[in-house]
């Protein structure tokens, strides 16, 4: 494996379109509900990655002034997560991995969709991790 600083990462973050990245030890998420633990995912895990998106300006004045929603929904929040940010994810994951580790994108989505548990003491699958507390795992805000 070939070191990977967390500053390498966000400088190759900032290539993709990534305007912050913020990187936690899996210990901060202690404490985190099972189904929304970054370990129900992937039970490995050592290290939780945020990525964040900026809404810029322009595309609220739309909403704003009454005249256009569409750019604020394809450029910024819809775009940022069903385009811009899958993008980026792969691309950032092949960058890890490039260095000798594993990487596990996942998209963010508010949608249920827990199951049954394959056995006792694991989570249902397809855990639904939170955007806003894997964020503040990682150091860039909190919850307010």
């Amino acid at each position: 494996m070939s070191e990977l600083t967390s500053e390498k990462l966000k400088r190759f973050a900032g290539k993709v379109g990534v305007d912050v990245l913020g990187v936690a030890p899996i210990e901060r998420f202690e404490g985190a509900p099972p189904h929304r633990h970054p370990a129900a995912l992937y039970p490995d895990v050592k290290s939780v990655i945020t990525i964040v998106f900026r809404i810029t300006r322009g595309s609220l004045r739309g909403i704003e002034e009454g005249t256009d929603w569409s750019i604020y929904n394809f450029m910024s929040y819809g775009g940022i997560n069903m385009i811009f940010s899958l993008i980026a994810q792969r691309e950032l994951s092949r960058f890890i991995e490039d260095h000798g580790y594993e990487a596990l994108p996942f998209i963010h989505s508010s949608a249920k969709r827990w199951g049954q548990p394959v056995a006792p003491g694991k989570p249902a699958p397809d855990p639904l991790l939170n955007a806003r507390m894997m964020a503040v795992g990682c150091g860039l805000g909190e919850i307010g």
